[in-house]
């Protein structure tokens, strides 16, 4: 009880020390929260990194499987639905698949690109050494997600024999491989 008044300052009834308890939380708080955030951003960053690069390597599985596949067969043309989930915050500012095989960039056939929140462009090439082309520009872009976005793709195989082909990258004219024709079904 005696402790409890000596406490209280008598001038202004006032607790004694705690200013000074408030002034070291705060300066605690505004050491950390900003560590805080970083971690979370790179955490949400690092998740929709592996979301992407998740629906990328199972579109190159289905593309192989396509590919392997005798033209007009059964499993030369099939569909993949591509859930991309950028998780807190982090936004996705392309994906990139395919190129076109007749022009100079005919190289990024073989390549998937993404970026995420103005990063550097991350590129994922296939071991499996597939060429993607969709319609007469080559790619597909895929631009600024930022929340759940589900993609409808149709692979269809091309083959080298066959001059004209009602996929919208047309027929195999100037290309001497077989390939891949990507092309948009649904885009929510």
């Amino acid at each position: 009880m005696i402790r409890d008044r000596e406490l209280i300052s008598n001038e202004k009834g006032a607790v004694q020390g705690i200013p000074l308890s408030l002034m070291i939380a705060m300066t605690i708080v505004l050491l950390v929260s900003p560590l805080a955030f970083e971690s979370l951003n790179n955490y949400s960053q690092n998740s929709t990194r592996v979301d992407v690069e998740y629906n990328l390597d199972r579109l190159n599985e289905v593309a192989l499987v396509v590919y392997s596949s005798q033209a007009g067969g059964y499993t030369s043309s099939l569909q993949y639905n591509m859930e991309i989930t950028p998780s807190g915050g982090a936004r996705i500012d392309h994906i990139r698949i395919g190129a076109d095989l007749r022009g100079p960039e005919g190289f990024k056939a073989y390549l998937l690109d993404y970026s995420i929140n103005g990063g550097p462009n991350m590129i994922m090439n296939s071991e499996q050494r597939i060429p993607l082309m969709a319609h007469e520009s080559g790619s597909i872009m895929i631009e600024d997600i930022t929340s759940n976005r589900e993609i409808t793709l149709k692979l269809s195989l091309v083959d080298s024999t066959i001059t004209d082909s009602s996929t919208p990258c047309g027929g195999s004219d100037g290309i001497e491989l077989r390939f891949i024709c990507v092309e948009v079904i649904d885009n929510a």
